[in-house]
């Protein structure tokens, strides 16, 4: 990826968590950390 192919990205990431509400940014980020632990578990 180029990095303006990933400022691109960023900057739809940021757009799209603007848009959430508090209690969806809450199971996204639980959601994260859910695929962050599974990733270190399974690597």
């Amino acid at each position: 990826m180029t990095k303006e192919e990933l400022t691109k990205l960023d900057n739809y990431g940021h757009r799209e968590l603007k848009s959430l509400t508090e209690d969806q940014l809450k199971e996204y980020m639980v959601l994260l950390e859910t695929v962050s632990n599974y990733s270190l578990i399974y690597s």
